[in-house]
């Protein structure tokens, strides 16, 4: 399953770069979102310490399209 996890073939698994000292090589599970409330998210970014890249940010988007509606983006972005 790691192979297809990293291989981003399994839709529920977003794979996530390793970050040196703070995080190893690991996967946001999709299947766990959950709704937080507003101030809790605006109050958070006082304190942030790190934040995605655009690339990243497209990846994560790419992911969740996938995750919902199945639909592969780089299958669509080829055509």
């Amino acid at each position: 399953m790691r192979e297809y996890v990293a291989a981003g073939r399994r839709y529920a698994f977003m794979p996530l770069d390793a970050l040196s000292g703070l995080l190893g090589e690991s996967y946001a599970d999709l299947r766990r979102t959950c709704h937080i409330r507003r101030e809790f998210a605006n109050d958070a970014h006082l304190a942030k310490k790190l934040s995605m890249t655009d690339r990243g940010i497209e990846r994560l988007k790419a992911q969740i399209v996938g995750f919902y509606t199945r639909i592969d983006l780089n299958d669509i972005k080829r055509q």
